[in-house]
């Protein structure tokens, strides 16, 4: 899991336990929860591709990422 999704992941655990406490409105939860799951739908086929290219050295992917990102080392 990327550094950053691994964040956001804490973060909304620790949501979790202020909604029972009752220190973070529901809705406001369920909001981040919203914002996080688009942003995971955004990174998901980049993570997918990259996990991809370095376990099979996939060129096709490869290329495509090298296209998007520069050449990254696998």
């Amino acid at each position: 899991m990327p550094p950053e999704l691994r964040t956001v992941y804490k973060r909304l655990a620790y949501s979790t336990e202020e909604v029972r406490a009752g220190t973070l409105d529901p809705q406001r939860a369920m909001a981040m929860a919203a914002l996080a799951r688009a942003m995971v739908a955004q990174l998901g086929p980049v993570v997918t591709c990259f996990e991809l290219a370095k376990r099979e050295r996939d060129e096709c992917c490869a290329e495509e990422l090298d296209t998007l990102f520069g050449r990254l080392p696998l």
